[in-house]
């Protein structure tokens, strides 16, 4: 009946192992728009699409599928620890979502700044 029951798992697992390659792939989209954007004080902005990534999605054969609201995870996912088949991590790119919404403004204000000199 477990192995009923474990079998049954492999497409969540799968299901997250896809989101967290979106999380990863959106994250370093947004690194790629820092660089290329003309702001003040990038090194900060940077860390935000790194560590910023919560709450955690796990799925696993043993105890199926659980979120976990605090759980740091570099770029929002396991795909960098290697394949493994029972577990699955991913989490929400809040960090970068907050990038994307302020990063027009701040080059709108970097802009206001330089007209008067």
């Amino acid at each position: 009946m477990r192995e009923k029951f474990t079998n049954n798992l492999y497409p969540m697992i799968l299901f997250i192992k896809i989101v967290g390659i979106i999380v990863i792939s959106f994250n370093l989209f947004t690194i790629w728009k820092i660089y290329k954007a003309d702001v003040y004080q990038k090194w900060w902005k940077y860390l935000f699409p790194v560590i910023v990534n919560f709450p955690t999605f796990i799925a696993t054969k043993e105890f199926g599928f659980d979120w976990k609201l605090f759980s740091l995870y570099s770029f929002g996912s396991n795909i960098a620890f290697g394949y493994e088949d029972n577990i699955s991590i991913a989490s929400l790119p809040i960090g970068s979502f907050y990038i994307w919404w302020k990063l027009r403004g701040w080059e709108i204000d970097k802009e206001f700044d330089q007209v008067g000199k």
